[in-house]
């Protein structure tokens, strides 16, 4: 079975004009398959950010809707989302602060919202052509609200929450005139609370076909050490998409 997804939209442009106009990428996909076994997959992203030479804003948001259906029953294989905002403010360039706000849910696993907040410093270590580099650190604190009761690591209820220290890195690599390769890691290992180490990575390959139009085959894998009973500590995808690319050129 074929699928068709879109890129996670993980990130903004990690190198933003600093004019003070919003650029963006957005999609769609679907798919779809019938026979003895009815599929059906729908995926949307948009990732905005808008930079000046003092500051930058980021938004992402994302959401991931899947099913099937084989001898008459119907399942739910998918239905996530996702919404985040990040500020940079540039102290001492090529160091920066950093603010994120992030909300998540997930369906299948009755995840009603994961809220998180975190703060750091991060360093610049690369701008420019054809590589950029950028390293992060801080602190973090999540929680997790559940529609249902869950045993994570022994003890049962429908919130958890954890205080993490928050570490990653994120680039860009240009690799021909029309073929960019990006990635970012982050990783919130857990010091109080639940102390459940999650991580997050994300890496898309980028193809133009267009000014304004690219094809992305994407990876995407989250982890959490302690997940609820029944679950598994790994989540991933490899998804491909198109996106349109919005804002001046």
């Amino acid at each position: 079975m074929g699928l068709l997804v879109l890129s996670a939209g993980a990130w903004a442009q990690i190198v933003t004009p600093p004019d003070g106009q919003w650029r963006g990428t957005g999609g769609a996909a679907l798919s779809a398959t019938s026979g003895n076994t009815d599929t059906a997959v729908l995926g949307l992203q948009a990732d905005l950010a808008r930079a000046t030479p003092d500051n930058r804003l980021a938004l992402l948001t994302s959401a991931n809707y899947g099913r099937n259906r084989a001898q008459g029953v119907r399942n739910t294989t998918a239905s996530k989302w996702a919404l985040a905002g990040q500020y940079d403010h540039n102290q001492l360039p090529p160091l920066y602060a950093f603010t994120r706000l992030g909300f998540e849910g997930d369906e299948v696993i009755a995840l009603a919202l994961r809220s998180t907040v975190a703060a750091g410093v991060g360093y610049k270590v690369l701008q420019g052509q054809p590589t950029t580099l950028n390293l992060f650190v801080g602190g973090a604190y999540s929680s997790d609200r559940y529609r249902r009761e869950q045993t994570v690591d022994g003890v049962a209820g429908r919130r958890f929450s954890r205080v993490s220290f928050y570490l990653g890195q994120e680039s860009v690599h240009t690799l021909t005139a029309n073929t960019i390769f990006k990635q970012r890691l982050e990783l919130y290992p857990g010091w109080s609370g639940d102390r459940a180490v999650l991580a997050r990575f994300n890496a898309a390959l980028l193809v133009a076909m267009t000014s304004s139009l690219s094809v992305s085959l994407s990876f995407v894998n989250s982890y959490n050490s302690n997940p609820p009973a029944g679950n598994r500590r790994n989540d991933a995808a490899l998804l491909v998409g198109i996106n349109a690319q919005f804002g001046p050129q």
